[in-house]
């Protein structure tokens, strides 16, 4: 039996100026309005990352499958779950997020298209 990864995880590797430590963040901790402190005393802002794409290989290097599509589907069904929560029907509300994921790659924009 030959499996194949049922998610994935991506850690960014940002170094910080002042010491050159680097520090690993995941996509989501990107996002932090914050940042991180540094070992060395600096605060770090990290540039937010919205949307990511793996295409993972075989050794032949045939593309055996794109990983965004997973993202797509956290994608909308979080939006699918924002838009039930302000009113709209599920099969509603999954029209919009499909329409809007194809516009756009993050939740704010999609939900913001969805309401203009």
């Amino acid at each position: 039996m030959t499996l194949t990864p049922s998610k994935y995880e991506v850690q960014l590797v940002y170094e910080c100026p002042s010491c050159s430590i680097e520090h690993y963040a995941t996509v989501d901790e990107t996002r932090f309005p914050g940042g991180v402190l540094c070992y060395c005393g600096k605060k770090i802002k990290f540039k937010a990352i919205y949307g990511t794409k793996i295409t993972l290989k075989t050794k032949e290097g045939e593309k055996k499958e794109n990983v965004k599509k997973e993202v797509d589907n956290r994608l909308l069904e979080d939006i699918i779950s924002a838009l039930c929560n302000t009113g709209y029907k599920k099969s509603e509300a999954k029209k919009k997020a499909i329409e809007a994921i194809n516009i756009y790659d993050n939740v704010e924009d999609c939900i913001n298209y969805c309401f203009k």
